[in-house]
């Protein structure tokens, strides 16, 4: 499946819950890409249980994502 965001970074939040339960890795993700997973995940009301969400990242880029996330690995 593919959910393609806005230039902004929105997705329709009840799209973006069908999609990441089976999501299990990431490759070769943009920053943006990583943000707006990270936002989601946390935002999903299908996350009962509040999961943690961690992210790595290696660029200046990616620190948005890295804030957002409950647990940010910086490269």
């Amino acid at each position: 499946r593919c959910i393609r965001s806005t230039p902004h970074g929105k997705v329709e939040q009840n799209l973006f819950d069908k999609v990441w339960p089976n999501l299990h890795v990431l490759a070769c993700a943009s920053s943006q890409d990583k943000y707006v997973l990270v936002r989601g995940i946390m935002a999903s009301k299908i996350n009962p249980t509040c999961e943690t969400v961690a992210i790595t990242g290696c660029h200046n880029n990616d620190v948005p994502a890295l804030k957002a996330a409950d647990v940010g690995f910086s490269m």
